[in-house]
């Protein structure tokens, strides 16, 4: 089965801190005021669920292991930056984020020993990010039990349910 979308995003590809709002910046039927949840029911709706969820059972997994909390953001942004050298400007458009806020997880990452570089105060030109050993070890924990997390869902959902989900998928990532 195809890797599920990100939790973060919606369909259009759009972060949820702009979830409810059309492409044009309108805000959509039903969606909060100042929600960045999408309006409830629905398919944007079931989707973001299904993403918490996975999020959620990951990290209680990974927790399970012995590895300390972490975000979802964070982890993408680990597995991202598993090729060597990925710098903040590929990991920026990779995550829909702004080169800060990754700037700022990584600060965060190297803080917790699991990236090193990223700065660049030397030249003042960003260096490519790269995972330590203990970066390595637990992108390589996250995507064993994300496979596994997959396995589970398609076993519960059925051959056919697995293969609409990922139909819908693929329709979704086409449209962006």
């Amino acid at each position: 089965m195809a890797s599920f979308p990100s939790s973060r995003h919606s369909a259009r590809g759009t972060s949820r801190a702009g979830a409810g709002r059309s492409s044009r910046g309108i805000r959509a039927p039903g969606a909060r005021p100042g929600s960045s949840r999408p309006p409830p029911g629905g398919l944007a709706a079931a989707l973001h669920a299904l993403g918490d969820a996975l999020d959620r059972d990951l990290g209680d997994r990974l927790s399970a292991d012995g590895w300390p909390a972490i975000s979802p953001t964070r982890l993408r942004l680990l597995e991202h930056a598993a090729p060597p050298g990925t710098g903040l400007p590929a990991l920026s458009r990779a995550l829909g984020v702004s080169r800060q806020a990754v700037h700022q997880l990584v600060c965060a990452l190297r803080h917790d020993g699991l990236v090193t570089a990223g700065g660049g105060q030397e030249t003042g030109r960003p260096r490519p990010v790269v995972l330590t050993d203990r970066g390595i070890q637990l992108v390589s924990a996250a995507r064993a039990h994300r496979a596994e997390l997959e396995q589970d869902l398609e076993r519960r959902l059925g051959a056919e349910g697995a293969q609409a989900l990922e139909s819908l998928f693929a329709l979704v990532r086409s449209a962006e």
